[in-house]
């Protein structure tokens, strides 16, 4: 049933002998310190979870340390008989003592003070973590549930998880839709909530109010990683390791089907079956912090009354463009994809302009040396004309291309008038912002391709425009 019986049956021992002894210990303290920052989980009008730290619990590892220099601890289990045999045994496991065993560099008292610390802290944490789940009434059930992830941990070679992004400032109607068989939908738990509030790295700072603004996660399903060689080398905090291509992805298809602008803070790992550590009766889980948002969410964003949803009719919709997408291998659609993604980020007008007129032309371009502007007025006319229900005026459309290309040159030619050529006169004398006019064209042009691949081939807009294409 476990890997190291011996060290199984030694360290059930240690926590028989200990739970009935901790709250002893904390009738016997006088003001004991309770946890700092411990996760109580509460929602907002909005839907979005917050996280308070009151009340708290009573910190247990106290009892286990010695409060000051010459005093015992309350709890000397580093004394006991059941921890000695459980340290002795763990110690003399290659794969146990091994992953604690990091600086070769060190003389070995060191590296056996290290393992001493290391080792010892993680024998604790099955006392600790047992209390905080289940108190002191010991069932063997209940320990065998804490104790094999870290056994898998330790004595497997590759690490099964999943991975997910909780969408931020998007609701959405039903709890759990499948995208594709590995990838979906799916409301956070509570206890995910409670977990993932601590995932946060280093830089860049964010905001608690903005990553915790999520109801929903993307789920990548079925990812493995070669577990860690040592305790020090656990790579699950680096951006670099996650799937951003798929996320970005994912996030741009929302906002081409729906035109709603999301992003995320957070690559959370969910381990399948396993744990590297414990921490008080958190869930485990490992990630980290990233900025890919836009800027004005930083901007008390989280303070809205309403925020968008996403329904089942919409979602069918994102799960058929965004499968789409993921098994096409053209290369223009993707860079499209890619630079559309970017331009929901950009702070500034100028530089949304220059990524959408890019896509664009990525899009809808060809290495024929005529004049472009014009090439991409007639296309992009044609299309939205033909195909798209909001913008079918082809001769608007045509005259507004040329407009918008007019505003991307005066930026990147430093003209003084660039202020006036920001917006655009529409019928019925209303005005529209040119980027907002350009991001709308975009959306709708990125729908046809999806939906009708053969035109990333230009020569097929072509004859659409010369009218020897026929209209399905």
């Amino acid at each position: 049933m476990f890997r190291n019986e011996e060290f199984y049956n030694a360290v059930e021992k240690l926590v028989i002998r200990c739970l009935p002894l901790i709250d002893s210990a904390i009738k016997n303290s006088l003001f004991p310190k309770n946890i700092d920052n411990y996760p109580n989980l509460e929602y907002a009008e909005s839907g979005f979870p917050r996280i308070s730290s009151y009340p708290s619990r009573i910190d247990i590892s106290q009892f286990f340390k010695s409060p000051y220099s010459g005093k015992d601890p309350d709890i000397n289990m580093e004394k006991m008989e059941e921890f000695l045999q459980a340290f002795t045994i763990a110690n003399k496991s290659d794969e146990i003592r091994g992953y604690y065993e990091y600086n070769t560099e060190l003389d070995k008292d060191s590296i056996q003070n290290l393992i001493q610390i290391l080792l010892g802290g993680a024998i604790k944490d099955f006392v600790e973590r047992y209390y905080y789940k289940h108190g002191c009434d010991f069932h063997r059930d209940c320990f065998v549930e804490i104790y094999k992830p870290i056994e898998t941990y330790f004595y497997e070679k590759k690490l099964n998880f999943d991975i997910s992004i909780p969408i931020l400032f998007v609701n959405f109607e039903i709890d759990y839709f499948e995208l594709l068989p590995n990838i979906v939908i799916r409301r956070i738990e509570d206890e995910v909530h409670r977990a993932r509030h601590r995932i946060v790295g280093y830089s860049p700072a964010i905001v608690d109010s903005v990553f915790m603004s999520a109801t929903h996660e993307l789920l990548l399903k079925n990812y493995e990683y070669n577990r860690p060689d040592h305790v020090f080398a656990i790579p699950f905090s680096q951006p670099g390791i996650y799937p951003r291509n798929h996320i970005e992805k994912f996030l741009s298809v929302l906002k081409i089907e729906t035109d709603i602008t999301s992003g995320y803070a957070q690559f959370i790992l969910h381990p399948f079956n396993w744990a590297a550590d414990y921490l008080y009766d958190i869930k485990p889980m490992h990630g980290t912090s990233v900025r890919s948002y836009p800027t004005y969410f930083d901007d008390y964003f989280w303070n809205r009354k309403m925020y968008p949803v996403v329904n089942q009719d919409q979602l069918i919709n994102i799960g058929k463009s965004f499968t789409t997408i993921l098994q096409s291998n053209n290369n223009k659609l993707n860079l499209a994809i890619k630079r559309f993604y970017k331009s929901t980020l950009r702070e500034e007008e100028e530089d949304m302009i220059i990524d959408l007129i890019i896509a664009l032309e990525l899009l809808l371009g060809d290495s024929g040396k005529t004049e472009m502007t014009q090439k991409l007025a007639y296309r992009i006319g044609a299309l939205l004309g033909n195909y798209s229900p909001v913008f079918n005026d082809s001769h608007l459309v045509f005259t507004n291309v040329k407009k918008i290309y007019d505003y991307r040159s005066s930026i990147i030619h430093g003209n003084n008038k660039t202020n006036s050529k920001r917006e655009i006169k529409l019928p019925e004398n209303k005005s529209i912002v040119i980027v907002d006019l350009a991001k709308d064209y975009l959306r709708e042009i990125l729908k046809i391709v999806i939906n009708r691949p053969e035109y990333l081939d230009a020569k097929e807009i072509d004859k659409l425009i010369l009218g020897k294409r026929k209209i399905d």
